[in-house]
């Protein structure tokens, strides 16, 4: 589980498999916990799907953690990863991510040139 506050601070809690609340351990938590990486990130969008979790900051900047498995993280690795990772890549480094959503074996983003935040 994940929220976004008013703030945009993410905060995520529940079981950790494969570090999937990015807290940097492989602990559950039964109470929401501030997952600090992000917390000087304006984030505007957050995803959690098995395993896996993702935030998209107003710059349009993608970050994903947990299982890498079939490389989902989009991080050129199918290592799992236990913070959260920024997701730089030829294919969407110069446009601006501002949907993603997580499947069970992939990943699949929105990008665009223009990107107004309100």
């Amino acid at each position: 589980m994940m929220a976004l506050t008013n703030e945009r601070r993410v905060y995520s809690w529940g079981d950790s498999k494969e570090g999937a609340l990015g807290h940097g351990n492989f602990e559950s938590s039964p109470i929401p916990v501030l997952i600090k990486e992000l917390s000087f990130d304006d984030i505007i969008f957050i995803a959690a799907g098995v395993n896996t979790s993702a935030a998209i900051n107003s710059k349009g900047q993608l970050f994903t953690w947990g299982e890498g498995k079939y490389g989902k993280l989009g991080i050129g690795t199918k290592e799992n990863v236990i913070y959260p990772k920024k997701v730089v890549d030829n294919g969407i480094s110069n446009d601006r991510v501002f949907y993603i959503s997580i499947g069970y074996y992939h990943s699949v983003c929105c990008t665009c040139n223009l990107f107004i935040f309100i």
